[in-house]
């Protein structure tokens, strides 16, 4: 069941303590994030150089050119230059070193394989901070914050996602808290790379289809997930293998809820404003290039034919990208910052890493305590031929006439004396009075009915059509009515009081009584 507000019902709201703890981690994460920012060296962080080049490129008024055909500055070579011979007092700003060394090099670029939109953010930001007066490492750091301040929101999407899906606030927090042990996370995201605002975008992502998945079938959160997807894959094409994800969660959203057409038409709408957002850099791609993405290394290192009696196999494909995605994820910081624990190693980490979640994923959900004690009827529709009501509501009801229901295949039937006979034996109540001097009894069995219970009864009986209702009177007796601890042994027994509680001679209950 979902609200006005797109929350679930059965959703638990989160309490201040929680939203007090998800807070302090998501700050926890970015200062974390800053002190990465602030130690890992300059042009140090994974192709960190290639990065502050393109968006410097931007920054002057250069174009964005073809895949292969942008070189790195001679002023982005003379700042590598002087950090590795000069103090920092005496490192220069940018408009020395453009002065100082004007023109590119010959090392090729190869961002331009990628959409300009991230570079342009960064161009933004140093044009807004007059990077010219600037020392080139302030610019650099200007730069890392703002890459930083977009990743900080990660633990907070973590943990809205996964509280939704799991509805367990420990699960919640833990996803949050995952993050810190992934040691690459922190490397990437502090430094200058579009990974950073893909990674916020791809959590936004993930944040939507989750709440699409849990019932949030609003149009407005259908029209997010487009906006977000389109921004996503406008910035790099990591976020390409997002977009059938996207459409399947679009479509698989709302079933049994919404017919097939209207499911397929929000599949439509949702990728649809994705494609308008960012699906035209990649058609560029396709008509100009013939492919979705050129590779930037082209004109440096053309591609060449495999050896005679050779070719690409799955086999080697998959062992370069274990032992690739492996070693990045356990430490592969930088240039100079490499850190190589051991190929046996840091397999094993990875698949103690994959069943760990694994497990988690698939472990087996604890029964919910308002369904302990109840048992499901299999079959086809039909009514119980043991049960043909409902079992009473409390007392202050008692004068209403409660119908019964309509079993469907998985209803599930409460275990008690009202259900005609179906819970098993139970042992005899001692007679007496209860701790505190109330009596043991019908009243209190009655009361046993939770809030909850009697809420799903009222909602089991308004979902019946009126023409396929069967109104009868609950057998047994009416606490507090004549004979009503005769009616109530008679129930336990399998009987009724028409029959004086006796039932079948084999113990099974006797027949309904006869509609009149």
């Amino acid at each position: 069941m979902l609200t006005t507000t797109g929350r679930r019902a059965d959703h638990p709201p989160a309490t201040r303590a929680e939203r007090i703890a998800v807070a302090v981690v998501t700050v926890t994460f970015g200062l974390w994030l800053l002190v990465w920012a602030l130690v890992v060296p300059v042009f140090q962080a994974p192709d960190e150089t290639a990065h502050i080049d393109a968006t410097v490129h931007l920054a002057i008024g250069d174009p964005w050119v073809a895949p292969g055909e942008m070189h790195v500055l001679n002023a982005v070579q003379a700042a590598a230059a002087q950090q590795a011979t000069l103090p920092k007092s005496e490192w220069s700003d940018f408009a020395e070193l453009l002065g100082g060394a004007p023109g590119e090099s010959s090392t090729v670029d190869q961002m331009t394989q990628h959409p300009p939109t991230a570079y342009l953010v960064g161009a933004v930001v140093l044009k807004a901070l007059h990077f010219a007066d600037l020392r080139w490492d302030h610019a650099v750091l200007a730069l890392r914050l703002v890459d930083v301040a977009a990743v900080t929101l990660l633990p907070l999407l973590t943990w809205a996602s996964v509280r939704r899906l799991t509805r367990s606030p420990r699960a919640a927090l833990i996803g949050a808290l995952a993050l810190f042990a992934t040691p690459q996370l922190a490397s990437i995201a502090s430094s200058v790379s579009n990974d950073a605002p893909v990674m916020l975008f791809a959590g936004v992502v993930v944040w939507l289809s989750v709440r699409l998945l849990t019932g949030d079938l609003r149009w407005r959160t259908t029209v997010a997930l487009g906006v977000a997807l389109g921004a996503l894959i406008w910035i790099k094409g990591t976020g390409l293998p997002a977009v059938p994800f996207v459409a399947l969660v679009a479509l698989v959203a709302g079933a049994g809820a919404l017919t097939l057409r209207r499911r397929l038409l929000r599949t439509v709408v949702t990728v649809g404003v994705a494609g308008l957002i960012g699906a035209w850099w990649w058609l560029h791609n396709i008509v100009t290039y013939g492919r979705v993405q050129p590779n930037g290394y082209t004109a440096m290192r053309p591609p060449k034919d495999f050896p005679p009696g050779e070719h690409p196999t799955l086999a080697h494909f998959l062992d370069v990208s274990w032992g690739t995605l492996a070693r990045t994820f356990w430490g592969s910081p930088g240039i100079k910052a490499q850190v190589s624990i051991g190929d046996l190693l840091t397999s094993l980490l990875t698949l103690v890493a994959l069943v760990v979640v694994l497990a988690f994923a698939f472990r087996r959900a604890p029964r919910p305590a308002h369904r302990a004690g109840t048992r499901r009827v299999p079959g086809a529709p039909h009514r119980h031929p043991d049960v043909h009501e409902r079992p009473r509501l409390p007392d202050h009801d008692r004068g209403r006439r409660d119908p019964g229901t309509l079993l469907l295949p998985g209803d599930r039937l409460p275990r008690g004396p009202q259900c005609g006979g179906l819970a098993p034996p139970r042992a005899p109540r001692s007679r007496g009075r209860r701790p505190g001097g109330r009596a043991r009894g019908g009243a209190a069995r009655h009361r046993a009915l939770r809030p909850r219970r009697r809420r799903e009864l009222v909602l089991e009986r308004r979902s019946v059509p009126p023409d396929r209702r069967r109104r009868r009177p609950v057998r047994g007796a009416r606490p507090g009515a004549t004979g009503a601890r005769r009616g109530r042994a008679a129930a336990r027994r399998g009987g009724s009081r028409r029959d004086g509680g006796r039932g079948r001679p084999d113990g099974r209950p006797g027949p309904p009584p006869r509609r009149h």
